[in-house]
Parts: C-alpha cells; sequence; structure tokens
C-alpha cells in the first residue's frame, strides 16, 4: 500500500531544522525498502507492533509513522542532510536527544553513527548506532546500540525485525503474543 504523509515537512522543521534542498530522488530511493506497511517483531521475536514509511520526494526525506491509538505518530524523519550530503536522522523529545548521520555500506544497509545525550543536568554524550539491514524475505532488521564513554561495549538500544504486513505468517494483525523471526548475536557486535 502506498502512503501520503501530507506533514512531512513540518516533522523535518521539529526533528532536525535542516535546510530544504532540490531532493535527489536516487538518493531517496537508495531506502526503498523501507517503505511499507509493517509488523515489527522485537529481538526476541515477540510481536511489538505496526508501522509504516513513507518516501516523501516533497519534503525529501524517509519518514516512519508508528501506529496506534487514534493517531499516528512520527517514529523517525531520515533525510539527505545538505551540507554534508548524507543520510541524518535527529531526534529531540522533551528527555532524549540524538543525532546520526551514515551512509549505504557494500550490503546494501544504512549504517548511522553520531551521538545521544539525555539533556539533563550531569547527563554524559554516549556514542551511538544504528543500523537498517534489507533482509532476503523482503523486511528489515532495525538496530540501535549505544557505548557508555571510556567502555568498549555496546548496549542493545533496540533491536527489531520488520515483517511486510501483507506476507506476515502470522496474519495482518498478530496476536500480542505472536512470535515472530528473532535476531540472533551475529547482529551485536
Amino acid at each position: 500500500m502506498t502512503r501520503y504523509l501530507l506533514t512531512a515537512s513540518a516533522s523535518m522543521a521539529v526533528l532536525g531544522g535542516a535546510a530544504f534542498a532540490q531532493c535527489d530522488t536516487d538518493r531517496l530511493e537508495e531506502l526503498v525498502f523501507l517503505s511499507g506497511d509493517w509488523n515489527l517483531y522485537e529481538q526476541t521475536g515477540i510481536y511489538g507492533g505496526q508501522s509504516y514509511y513513507v518516501l516523501d520526494a516533497d519534503a525529501c526525506e524517509v519518514v516512519e509513522m508508528r501506529e496506534g491509538g487514534e493517531e499516528n505518530e512520527l517514529q523517525r524523519a531520515l533525510f539527505i542532510d545538505p551540507d554534508t550530503g548524507v543520510w541524518r536522522e535527529t531526534y529531540n523529545p522533551d528527555f532524549f536527544y540524538y543525532d546520526l548521520s551514515g551512509d549505504i555500506d557494500s550490503d546494501g544497509s544504512l549504517v548511522m553513527t553520531g551521538w545521544t545525550d539525555s539533556g539533563e543536568d550531569g547527563s554524559v554524550r554516549e556514542a551511538l548506532r544504528a543500523r537498517w539491514t534489507p533482509l532476503d524475505e523482503g523486511g528489515f532488521a532495525f538496530v540501535m546500540q549505544v557505548s557508555p564513554p571510556g567502555t568498549d561495549r555496546w548496549d542493545i538500544m533496540g533491536a527489531w525485525t520488520y515483517v511486510p504486513r501483507g506476507s506476515d505468517p502470522n496474519g495482518e494483525t498478530p496476536a500480542p503474543d505472536a512470535q515472530g523471526p528473532t535476531l540472533g548475536a551475529e547482529w551485536f557486535e
């Protein structure tokens, strides 16, 4: 199903405030594997909800919307930074801030690195990385990890398998306890 997002340009201003430039649709299409309606499964395979990604050439961004309740909620907005020419995502809610940038690697994954900070007095900036990897079955895996300062350890912040709703063995809307694909240790360095 194709979705059109009418408020995507507003999300860019809220999330990143990046200057708008002429959209490079070839670059936007690098992330076509994200586009669609998804059932999400946590790292352990437990069903975790639904979302959809929209490629928006008008705003020159890729937007994920999380479904639930009466309204859909903006989950993320990926955009090409006009200053650096690489993919970028910034997030700044009331309790958590991060800034990521990166590009497509040799296996077709979008790999981004950056930092996170709670924004509270005395908070410590931590290294952050995220990876969106297309899967052979038509879905993709999303892994976000954080590394506390002074450590070589990468802790899991979020790890999800996105399964196309139309081909999910658990159906279009799985039961809350439905078991789906898992992400094993090979996904975490």
